[in-house]
C-alpha cells in the first residue's frame, strides 16, 4: 500500500483508513458483537438507523458518507454478491473518494473486472509484480493496481480473507 499513498496528503490517508476501518469493522463487528455490545449499539441509536443512514458520531465535517457510490463515480462498481458497501469523499479542499467493498466473490473475479472497468475507461494501469503481492498473502488472495489518465488518479486494492469474503478499497484522487 505504500506505493498508493505516498503522494497522498495527511487528510487523504486519514480519510481511506477510517473508510477502510469502517468498512472491514462495520458488518463483521455486528454479527461478532458479544449481547452486551449489542445492547449498548440499540442505546445509542446505531441498530436503528434506516439504510443509508450515518450515525451522528461518525459525522466529519467537509465529509459525505454513504453506502451507495454517485452515478458519476469514475469507473464501474462491483456489484455481484454484494455483503456491504461503503462511500466517503471530500466536500472540501483536494477532492477524494473511497468506496469499500465486501463480496462473497473471489479476489481474482474482482481483480479481473476492475482490471477490465479501468481500461475500458482510459485508465492506464500500473499493476504490481506477482513477488510483491506474495509477500502480502497467497497467491490470488490480494490485488493491487494503480490507474491513471489526465488528472485523475484510482488506485485498487482487494484482498480474500479466510471468513469467505474479498475487501475492495477504491480510491480516487485528482492529482496536483
Amino acid at each position: 500500500m505504500v506505493w498508493v499513498t505516498k503522494k497522498l496528503s495527511a487528510s487523504s490517508k486519514a480519510i481511506i483508513g477510517l473508510v477502510i476501518a469502517l468498512t472491514t469493522f462495520s458488518s463483521v463487528a455486528i454479527a461478532q458483537a458479544p449481547p452486551e455490545t449489542l445492547e449498548k449499539a440499540r442505546k445509542l441509536g446505531v441498530l436503528n438507523l434506516k439504510k443509508g443512514e450515518v450515525p451522528a458520531y461518525l459525522k466529519i465535517p467537509n465529509l459525505h458518507m454513504s453506502q451507495t457510490a454517485p452515478t458519476n463515480f469514475p469507473v464501474d462498481v462491483y456489484r455481484s454478491n454484494i455483503v456491504s458497501t461503503n462511500f466517503v469523499n471530500t466536500t472540501a479542499g483536494a477532492p477524494t473518494a473511497t468506496l469499500s467493498i465486501v463480496t462473497k466473490d473471489s479476489a481474482s473475479t474482482v481483480n479481473s473486472f476492475y482490471q477490465s472497468a479501468l481500461r475500458s475507461r482510459s485508465f492506464a494501469l500500473q499493476i504490481p509484480k506477482e513477488e510483491m503481492l506474495a509477500k502480502i498473502g497467497p497467491p490470488g488472495s490480494a490485488f493491487m493496481m494503480q490507474g491513471t489518465r489526465a488528472k485523475e488518479r484510482i488506485s485498487v486494492s482487494i484482498v480474500g480473507r479466510s471468513d469467505g469474503n474479498t475487501y475492495v478499497s477504491v480510491n480516487w484522487t485528482i492529482l496536483p
